[in-house]
Order: structure tokens, then sequence, then C-alpha cells
């Protein structure tokens, strides 16, 4: 059974007594939706028992010192991506949006990243496949490198000019201008925008942040294509076609007779991407499948579809007294299993 609370903004399940299974350990489970920056202070005065953490690192060193709380982290099959909305007037042009693959240094974004948590981790070059998938391949081509040289002998011949080094680029009287949509009150998407704002300042193109808030980033901003540049964090699931189909898709036509990308919020593909990922789908050999999914994750490189950075770790902050539930990792939780510790 479920009750929701908008005005609290709470949602509440409570166990079934109807149902003909174990029964659940807990009687209530609520989730209450809470901004990025309220998170922390919410769960170390004991209003919430469990959340995401964030890898700010003033977060993680709060909870990490916390006398009742713990950090459970997992290694998934999650990733976070910088998304080009290939509709934006500056990014149709193929060049340009590999420009900005090579403008982007994405080892120094993954550093800073995780600096407060003394990690490393590669970067991604796949959208499918982690390293721990069997059939993993780097597909980058000469798209995954930090090449600030190429980016802008692409941005040239693409017509975006400097009128002097250092200079924003323009071309027919318009700046190269990119809007970075972030959420308010997240610091480290905050972060991640200002060091690819000074990156691609090298190159000649000037990005503009534009903070918003946190439930409406998709809603009004991402969905309906209004940014240019926007970072998220993929979930990854078994089979990585199955749940991601449509992110990367072509558009089909809708009855007003406009384009429809669904949840293709890049608004860029095609028919050979479509047609690699379908027979990855159909296809009964895991290997042809395999062979099919690394096609299509190198066609989106070359049409300058969306850039992987880093697989993420969950980490979640979790108060000690509660037992089977943290970071799922590559499982998933039982929710019915959730409950907290009984001193004897």
């Amino acid at each position: 059974m479920a009750e929701l609370d908008p005005v609290a903004q709470t949602v509440t399940l409570r166990r079934d007594d109807d149902w003909w299974g174990a029964p659940a350990k807990l009687d209530s489970i609520v989730f209450r939706a809470l901004a990025p920056d309220a998170l922390d202070a919410a769960f170390l005065d004991g209003s919430i028992d469990l959340y995401a953490l964030s890898l700010d690192s003033s977060s993680y060193q709060r909870v990490r010192s916390a006398p009742d709380a713990e950090i459970r982290a997992a290694l998934a099959p999650d990733y976070r991506h910088i998304t080009l909305n290939g509709q934006s007037p500056a990014l149709q042009d193929v060049d340009v949006r590999h420009a900005v693959f090579l403008g982007i240094d994405r080892e120094a974004l993954a550093g800073a990243a995780f600096s407060a948590l003394g990690w490393q981790p590669e970067v991604l070059n796949n959208r499918f496949l982690t390293p721990e998938h069997p059939g993993y391949a780097d597909n980058s081509g000469e798209w995954g490198g930090h090449d600030p040289e190429r980016a802008a002998q692409l941005l040239e011949r693409a017509g975006w000019t400097a009128p002097e080094p250092g200079a924003v680029r323009v071309r027919d009287g318009e700046p190269l201008t990119l809007r970075f949509v972030v959420p308010q009150g997240y610091a480290p998407a905050r972060d991640e925008a200002e060091l690819v704002q000074s990156m691609l300042a090298e190159i000649g193109v000037e990005v503009k942040i534009k903070s918003v808030p946190g439930d409406q980033l998709f809603g009004k901003y991402v969905q309906p294509g209004n940014y240019d540049l926007v970072a998220f964090v993929n979930s990854g699931s078994g089979f990585p076609v199955s749940e991601s189909l449509y992110q990367w898709t072509d558009a089909v036509e809708g009855p007003d007779g406009e384009p429809q990308w669904r949840a293709n919020v890049g608004r860029i593909g095609s028919e050979e991407i479509d047609a690699a990922l379908h027979e990855a789908l159909e296809a009964l050999d895991p290997d042809t499948a395999l062979d099919r999914i690394n096609t299509a994750d190198r066609l989106l490189w070359e049409a300058g579809h969306t850039l992987p950075l880093y697989q993420r770790p969950q980490l979640y902050a979790v108060r000690s007294t509660l037992a089977n539930v943290g970071a799922p990792g590559l499982g998933t939780l039982d929710y019915a299993d959730i409950g907290y510790l009984v001193e004897r």
C-alpha cells in the first residue's frame, strides 16, 4: 500500500498483511523529496536514515565522522557523462561536437570528482559496457583524447574563427556560446561545469553555466531540449541495451509530423545506430550481441553523441543500525529484507 503526501513531499509504502510470502521486516518505508544541499543535514539530525551520497568532499567527511553512520560503497554499471544537444544551433555540426569532445580533459574531470576519496578512476570509452562487462572495448577512436589543437582546427573548419588569440570564436557575427545546465545546490555538478567552462575557453568556446531547480532539470530543460550541455549519471543493467535503447535511437515522426526523440535527449541519431542496437537485442549468440553493441557505440562516437566520463561508484550514507541496504552495485535491493538490527 502507498500513501502520497504532496505537501510533505513524501511517499509511504506500508507492509501488506495480505502478502502470501515472507512478511517484510519493516512496517513502512518513507521516501522523502529533499534538495541536494539538505540531505546531509537531514541525515545527521536523524530525519532520514539512508541516501545516495554525493561526491562532495565536505559531505563525505561529515557523514564519515558521524558516530552512528556508515558509508557503504560498491562499483556499479553506472557512469557519468556529458550530453550534447545535437539540435542546438551551435551543436548541429558534428565538427563542433567533436571539438567539444577533444577540448574536454576527461582525466582531469575524473580526478577532480574523486579527489576527496583518494581514488583516480579510469575514463570510460564505452556507453554500454563497463570494464566489468564481457566484451568491453574502447571504441572512442580519434575522439576520446584531449587534443585542444585538433579541436581548434575542427572549429575553424566549421567556420568558427577567433578574432584574436584567446577570444570567443564567432561565425556570422554570432559568438560560440554554450549553456551548461546544472542542478541548484549540488556543488560537485557546479565544480564540474566550471572545469569544463575553463577547458573549452582554451579553444574559444564560451560556456555559460545555468543553475536550475533540481526537480525541473529534466522536465523543463533536458527533455524539451532547452540546453546545450548537461551532465548526469546513466544507470546500467545486466544487458546494457534493453533499458537504454530509446536513449540512443533516432527520432520517430509524431502525430503532428514533428520528430519525437523519446528518451534520446541528445537528439542525435541514425539508421545505422538503430540497426546495430536492434541487432544486438535480437541476437541469440552473446558474442554477436556484444559485437553489435560495440558497433553501435563506435557509431555514437562518430556521431558526437554524449561524452562518457567515468564509471561512478555508488556511495550510500546509511544509519549503522540499518541492515540489508546500501549501495546495490551489480545487484538489486530486496526492500522486504531491510530492517534494523536488534540488540541482544
